[in-house]
């Protein structure tokens, strides 16, 4: 599991986009840096943005729902954008990627936003030089806030709402507070009654021929559902999947040397050529039945690669529609729990595999929430992230 060490120098980039049904494309874009683990201040910018050449800002502005108006309108945020000479997508793109540069060499930039999965794939459609200065890793702030509601308090009320029709400046201070609540939950003491008994995680890996899902395969499907802040299962799916009309045998012999080594170690190789595989078709048909026969449907949707996991299988099958939206994830929470202590250690399953993968991210979670709630039953609560 990828974990993010926060040192005084590691910057996070919070990121929040305003999208509006009536453009194609983000009309702002807020980016707010930040330094170390009490997210100092570093820089700050918002750019507006117009869509299109040939469609005026009064059109876009005239062309909103009534929500959307409702919800911009007081804020001033639709006033500002009107009087903005907004610059078209491309040229929003050089400005920010160009204010990141401008902030000198501070290392890796971590993204930090509510949604990050959804928020990646936007930035990189509208914004690929602003996206390639960011980080793989990042801090989703639902997940942050999930794992809170699971493990701590049930009745908190999430402050982070998708979608969230907010001007970018004010979404960010949302998702900034809310970390810095679920921050100080964790060192509370935690009482047993305040759990989420009934939340249902989807926790899923995939395993693939490499990271991409626009040039990549889908090989092997594992999932396991839990029930609860003890991480009950209540059902388990695990498949290996082959595209239509492709062989196993083509497939294995398309390996980088990179992913042979790897899937030959984990044994997926040998699982794979011994068969049978099923089709994408077959494939996508199983798991939709084995996420509809749950006792209720997943709350949310739980890993370690979220945004991977996610893009190859909305890539590939179907009944990803199935999946929920929200995310916990592991990278997001092992991050922030580790600025109040050290992560425990949890023995690795066979490295890889899809359905060991998914019980190491069980086993995690259940010993962070563990390992927080005897720390807050042992030291005062601290202040503010």
């Amino acid at each position: 599991m990828g974990t993010i060490a926060i040192t005084p120098q590691t910057h996070f980039a919070w990121i929040s986009t305003t999208t509006v049904s009536s453009s194609p494309a983000p009309i702002a874009v807020r980016i707010e840096v930040t330094r170390g683990s009490d997210f100092t201040p570093v820089a700050a910018t918002t750019v507006f943005v117009k869509p299109s050449r040939n469609v005026p800002v009064s059109e876009i502005i005239a062309n909103l729902n009534d929500n959307e108006a409702a919800a911009l309108r007081p804020s001033g945020f639709l006033d500002a954008y009107f009087s903005d000479q907004a610059p078209l997508p491309a040229e929003t793109d050089a400005a920010l990627a160009s204010f990141i540069d401008d902030l000198g060499d501070v290392g890796p930039l971590y993204l930090a936003a509510a949604n990050v999965s959804s928020l990646r794939s936007e930035l990189e459609s509208n914004f690929p030089e602003l996206f390639s200065r960011l980080h793989y890793r990042s801090i989703d702030v639902d997940s942050i806030e999930a794992f809170t509601l699971i493990f701590f308090n049930s009745s908190r009320v999430r402050l982070v709402q998708s979608p969230r029709l907010l001007d970018p400046k004010s979404a960010i201070s949302v998702t900034r507070r809310a970390v810095a609540d679920c921050h100080i939950i964790w060192q509370r003491p935690a009482h047993p009654a305040n759990t989420d008994e009934n939340a249902i995680v989807l926790f899923t890996d995939v395993e693939t021929t490499g990271l991409s899902h626009l040039d990549e395969t889908l090989l092997e499907v594992g999932m396991i559902a839990t029930r609860g802040s003890g991480m009950e299962e209540i059902g388990r799916f695990q498949t290996l999947v082959r595209p239509q009309g492709l062989d196993p045998e083509i497939i294995v012999a398309g390996f980088s040397d990179f992913i042979a080594d790897m899937h030959s170690t984990s044994g997926l190789t040998t699982d794979y050529l011994a068969g049978p595989v099923p089709t994408t078709v077959e494939a996508d048909k199983a798991m939709a039945e084995f996420i509809t026969s749950l006792p209720a449907k997943p709350d949310y949707f739980g890993g370690a690669s979220m945004t991977l996991d996610r893009n190859f299988l909305a890539a590939n099958l179907d009944s990803y529609e199935l999946i929920p939206a929200i995310n916990l994830d592991a990278t997001s929470v092992t991050t922030m729990v580790s600025t109040l202590l050290n992560p425990p250690d949890v023995a690795m399953g066979t490295v890889h595999r899809a359905i060991d993968d998914v019980e190491y991210n069980i086993r995690q979670f259940t010993s962070m929430a563990e390992a927080l709630k005897a720390r807050s039953t042992t030291e005062p609560a601290a202040g503010k992230v």
